[in-house]
């Protein structure tokens, strides 16, 4: 229900100063829920489509990506399971995180860099 309501407020949001303070504020205090959201199989299709809201969102989007990254490599340290097959309930949860980094790959190079140096930090720090 929260999420509901958060994804609704997103797809209002105008650019200004004063809003591009408060998104970011909300970012802040809820990437962890968000991110944490990812792995759950209710609310992992949400919570994909509220973080590709942020990261669209121009006036925010370079935040963004700098405080989200931590985030990513965290869930995936956490989560990795869920994508090489040993989890069996995860599956709609792996679905829906690869389908958030192909569309963060199909938005550009600055993303496709974004996504590949996630994976790499990540593929580092798990060896």
């Amino acid at each position: 229900e929260h999420l509901d309501i958060l994804h609704s407020a997103l797809s209002s949001y105008k650019e200004t100063a004063e809003s591009k303070a408060v998104w970011l504020d909300i970012y802040q205090n809820l990437k962890q829920y968000l991110y944490g959201a990812l792995a759950d199989q209710t609310l992992c299709v949400l919570a994909s489509e509220i973080l590709r809201k942020f990261f669209l969102l121009k006036d925010l989007q370079p935040t963004i990506m700098k405080q989200s990254k931590d985030h990513f490599k965290s869930f995936l340290s956490k989560h990795h399971k869920l994508f090489v097959g040993t989890v069996k309930h995860g599956q709609r949860t792996e679905s829906n995180m690869l389908q958030l980094f192909e569309h963060f790959n199909s938005l550009g190079e600055d993303f496709r860099e974004y996504t590949y140096q996630i994976l790499k930090e990540f593929s580092e720090e798990e060896r």
